[in-house]
């Protein structure tokens, strides 16, 4: 934390009514030069001018007006306003002022300083500067500084988080109800899990985060009974590992044990957990580890179908972000982990210097920076399972290594200190129709489509299935609502099906899904990775493929494949759009029983002996229109790859390349008869068609006609008179090799198509019925 020799001879007693002959400011020319030396605070005044509030930073350098004065910010304006202010500064240069906002303090004599603020020459920066001291520094026992800047837990903030809960339990009736709104529950009195850990401490230790002198950990059977505990939400590592609840240890953790927090059997986060939960008045806490019996698979599954109710229902969940390697969540505060921080020596009443107190720009730009960085993009997230904790918990109480954060349904994230941040949480409550639901749907599964499992092919469905039954409910309401009784839904693989022949078009929308490109850093997008089809799943299926990272460590990392669906003004009825094919879910017909696809990650149905045991699984009756055409190379330049995008009414630029690979996944279309014309683009899924080599030798290729929709501007480049042309939304499919059957089909991908030749193909073919598999 380098200072300039101004910044060393800071002195805060400058601010002290009726002084004068001290600074209270540095001329700007100084302050820039410092910053671009290295001085931190100095970086930190520039910074507050930078600073743009909710839309982010360094969206510009913009400041104020300082009591409606009509001055040019500091540091902006034409390269002649520049060259203006420099004469003028050689005349009358400018300095950069502070000044400060005071809160109560400790006595009259002292400063009660919380916040500077700077402005030049009229102008405020947009944002203040936070300052802070630590407890029982020279600087806070003054009262001179009477901020805090601190990640730990102590008693004083367990009393803001107990106030914010019970505010919340009282003037918040939606979060005292499940996701779907279809229940009420009163947290402090529900249906307790099979086992819960309880929680005793002997406690002589009176540091606000101290840890206790032991702690008493029990296992207990909890099924049947009435009560509140606290879940908790973690990352999977060796400590972890060590701490798991086994069939050889049951018995044993089921009688109280004397703990030591250096205790090598039980991560260390657990409990600290357990103290938060201690701390904040509740016994009992839930962890997946030690309440699920890891090594019986009849207890595993059990117990993993009932984890959403375990956590919809907890009085608040403890989300452990900052649980990496040896970093705990009652931590000493680390200088590394604050951002934008800058040190500056504390100077008492008679000048002398005596240690130091910090300045932080924290304002709400850098709180929601902050917060993304923290939360958003923390590894935890981008965890499977994680999904349903953070969707269906009530209350969020997240420890991250800068600050604890509080959420529940009814607002954004707050702060310790008070900053809203970041997102609200996912609710479908306020969607009124099935229609509108299921749209929701399509946002939360391309959330989870990417995120990463140990065991994809065994935990995808279930740690997805406690949102799928929320929806199932709030689906069902809604429909009663409407009066529309007789209506009844079901979800397979994902995707969401209405019995009878009304929502078949709406089914076939959902196929529309196509992968998505790899963008560095977003947990929500896929990352790099070798495409593999995910045993057992249908390709219809979105959940149908996973993508396997190169092991960097040695252990091999598997997430799904990130996917989206268009946008649903795409779907406005107003502009045309219309789907023009119908999808049904059905239990497999005999003949189609233990068909093999064309794939070198190969899936099959099951047999007939083995479907007893399989009875979930779906095909798909399509009745619809289906030509052959051909999937060429990638698009030969920018020209025709945004002549593509615009054509098809595709709202966002085709990628030129992937991130990491130059092999394209967004292909050239064009008609047999016409290879050299194209007529649409390609994001194809299937890993045997990713390469040039294998779209010629794979044989026929179709396109499904799903979506149609006319009056798309750009008809005059087609020769139309009206200035308009048709577009299609269209799955790719090939051939099953299936002995019983000649209209057996399987997808590897979703494009679109346009043109007047499109068209009139898709008038040429007739209508007819295929499986899909």
């Amino acid at each position: 934390m380098a200072l300039c020799s101004r910044c060393q001879r800071f002195d805060i007693q400058a601010f002290a009514p009726g002084r004068v002959g001290r600074s209270r400011g540095y001329p700007l020319t100084a302050v820039k030069q410092a910053a671009a030396d290295g001085c931190c605070f100095c970086k930190l005044v520039l910074e507050s001018f930078r600073m743009t509030g909710l839309k982010g930073p360094s969206r510009g350098l913009e400041a104020e007006r300082y009591h409606g004065r009509g001055q040019f910010s500091p540091l902006e304006g034409s390269f002649w306003a520049r060259i203006g202010r420099s004469l003028q500064e050689l005349i009358d240069p400018r300095w950069v002022h502070f000044d400060t906002i005071t809160g109560i303090g400790a006595s009259d004599e002292s400063l009660r300083i919380k916040k500077l603020t700077a402005s030049v020459n009229g102008w405020k920066a947009k944002t203040s500067i936070h300052l802070a001291a630590d407890e029982e520094t020279p600087a806070s026992v003054s009262g001179d500084i009477i901020g805090r800047i601190s990640d730990s837990v102590r008693l004083p903030d367990i009393e803001t988080i107990r106030e914010w809960y019970i505010n919340c339990q009282r003037n918040h009736p939606e979060c005292n109800k499940s996701l779907s709104q279809c229940e009420s529950f009163n947290a402090e009195e529900v249906p307790l899990p099979a086992r819960l850990v309880k929680i005793d401490i002997s406690d002589t230790n009176t540091g606000d985060a101290g840890h206790p002198d032991r702690v008493f950990f029990q296992l207990c059977d909890t099924e049947g009974l009435s009560g509140k505990y606290i879940a908790l939400t973690h990352r999977w590592d060796e400590s972890t590992e060590a701490s798991r609840t086994l069939k050889g240890n049951l018995e044993g953790r089921k009688a109280p044990d004397e703990l030591a927090w250096n205790y090598p059997q039980l991560s260390t986060v657990f409990l600290e957990a357990a103290l938060c939960a201690y701390r904040l008045g509740v016994q009992y806490i839930w962890i997946d580890t030690l309440c699920i019996v890891q090594d019986d698979p009849v207890d595993w599954s059990r117990e993993s179908g009932k984890m959403a109710d375990y956590y919809q229902h907890a009085l608040l969940t403890i989300v452990a972000t900052a649980a990496v390697e040896s970093r705990i969540l009652f931590k000493q505060l680390r200088v590394e982990d604050i951002s934008k921080l800058a040190r500056l020596p504390y100077r008492d009443r008679n000048g002398e210097c005596k240690g130091y107190f910090y300045a932080q720009s924290a304002e709400q730009a850098v709180a929601e920076e902050e917060y993304l960085r923290q939360v958003y993009y923390n590894e935890l997230f981008q965890r499977g399972w994680t999904f349903q904790e953070f969707t269906l918990s009530r209350r969020l109480l997240t420890f991250t290594n800068g600050t604890v954060y509080m959420q529940c349904q009814n607002k954004r994230a707050l702060s310790l200190t008070g900053e809203s941040v970041g997102y609200q949480k996912f609710a479908i409550e306020t969607l009124s129709s099935p229609a509108a639901i299921l749209d929701s749907w399509e946002i939360a599964a391309a959330t989870f489509s990417s995120l990463q499992f140990t065991k994809i092919d065994r935990d995808r469905f279930v740690a997805l299935a406690g949102v799928v039954s929320e929806f199932h409910q709030a689906i069902h309401a809604a429909a009663r609502g409407r009066g529309e009784t007789e209506r009844e839904f079901h979800n397979a693989f994902g995707h969401w099906f209405e019995n009878g022949t009304e929502g078949r078009g709406r089914a076939a929308r959902a196929l529309l899904w196509r992968r998505i490109e790899p963008i560095e850093g977003d947990p929500f997008k896929p990352q790099h990775g070798e495409l593999v089809r995910a045993a057992g799943v249908p390709t219809w299926s979105w959940a149908s493929m996973g993508c396997r990272s190169s092991p960097v460590t040695g252990k091999e990392s598997m997430a799904g494949m990130g996917v989206r669906w268009p946008v649903a003004r795409e779907f406005d009825k107003s502009s045309g759009f219309r789907m023009v094919c119908s999808a049904e879910a059905l239990r497999p017909p005999e003949e189609l029983m233990g068909i093999q696809l064309n794939t070198s990650a190969a899936t099959s149905f099951p047999t007939a002996e083995e479907y007893a045991e399989h009875s979930e699984f779906r095909v798909l009756r399509i009745h619809g229109r289906v030509y052959q055409l051909s999937i060429r190379g990638q698009f030969a330049d920018d020209e025709d790859r945004v002549a593509a995008t615009k054509l098809s009414r595709r709202r966002e630029n085709l990628p030129r390349r992937l991130a990491s690979t130059s092999q394209m996944h967004w292909r050239r279309v064009s008609l047999n008869a016409a290879p050299e014309f194209t007529i649409g683009w390609a994001s194809l899924e299937d890993p045997d068609f990713q390469t040039d080599e294998a779209l010629s030798t794979c044989g026929t290729i179709y396109a499904l006609f799903v979506a149609r929709t006319p009056r798309i501007q750009g008809g005059y480049e087609f020769g139309n008179v009206t200035g308009y042309h048709t577009a299609f939304q269209v799955l790719f499919l090939t051939k099953v090799n299936a002995s019983t059957s000649d209209d057996c089909y399987q997808r590897i991908g979703y494009g679109r198509l346009f043109g007047n030749d499109v068209d009139k193909c898709f008038g040429s073919v007739a209508e007819e019925t295929i499986w899909l598999l």
